[in-house]
Order: structure tokens, then C-alpha cells, then sequence
């Protein structure tokens, strides 16, 4: 599994945390509070531009869906909400002006988790239209 991935600039804390979930670490609750966020004029995510900002989440959501689609069965108890995240990623990646080219292989694996045949993800007419058109043009849909 390893540790922090330092081929990731930002989200690379959240990286770590999906990875261990996955492994399905037993993780002990402590009812202690042993470490804090701090959030300063200086820190990765007040000085980074939105667009990489989205760009992150982007990365970081495609490389946690690719890990999905490699265990069908995580995949079919979660293909609603991880298709939700990911177009969400991808719609606020776009509201920043990240261009489509960019968000490929997010929209490569938002079709895979479409084509998947997830029962409550097949009733979905988004889903549908990623399935058969592709995220860019179900985006165009859903715009109008």
C-alpha cells in the first residue's frame, strides 16, 4: 500500500486515507483529538489556484475509481455515490476552466463505472448518458 504518494501535490493526506480504507486496515477509534489541520496563509491549498485545486481532485478521484473497477465487488455495493463524486469532480473542474482534454481519464473512468451495470447506477438518466455518449456530451445535455 505504502505511504504518502509523492507524486501528488495536493490531496496526497486524502490519497493515503481511501488506500488504507480499501485495505480494510482495522482502524482503532480514540477518543482523543491528536491532531489538528492548520490551515495557513502559506499552506498547499490557500496558495494553490482553484483550477489546480480542481485538477487535484480530479487526480485524486480518478485514481480511487480505477481501484474500485479492480474489485467488482466494492465496485457493485458503490457505483452510485463513486460515479456522483467523480462527475462532481469533473463539473467542478470544468466551472474552473480546466479543459476537457485534462479530464480524460477522469471521463474514460466515469464511463467504465457507467458501462459497469450497477443496478441503482443503470436507473440513472446521467449515467445512461455517460454510458452512451461519453461525460463531455452528457455534460452538454445537462446544460441545456
Amino acid at each position: 500500500m505504502g505511504g504518502f504518494d509523492d507524486t501528488i501535490h495536493l490531496f496526497e493526506d486524502w490519497d493515503l486515507w481511501w488506500r488504507i480504507g480499501l485495505e480494510g486496515i482495522d482502524l482503532v477509534p480514540v477518543d482523543f483529538v491528536g491532531a489538528r489541520y492548520r490551515l495557513h496563509a502559506q499552506s498547499q491549498m490557500t496558495t494553490a489556484k482553484r483550477a489546480d485545486r480542481a485538477r487535484g481532485h480530479v487526480v485524486l478521484m480518478t485514481r480511487m475509481a480505477r481501484r474500485f473497477l479492480e474489485h467488482p465487488a466494492l465496485l457493485d455495493r458503490h457505483a452510485k455515490p463513486l460515479f456522483w463524486d467523480v462527475w462532481a469532480s469533473l463539473m467542478h473542474a470544468r466551472m474552473q476552466d480546466v479543459e476537457w482534454r485534462e479530464l480524460r481519464p477522469a471521463t474514460d473512468v466515469l464511463r467504465q463505472i457507467a458501462r459497469h451495470g450497477s443496478k441503482p447506477l443503470k436507473g440513472t438518466l446521467m449515467a445512461t448518458a455517460v454510458r452512451l455518449l461519453g461525460a463531455r456530451s452528457a455534460a452538454a445535455l445537462q446544460l441545456r
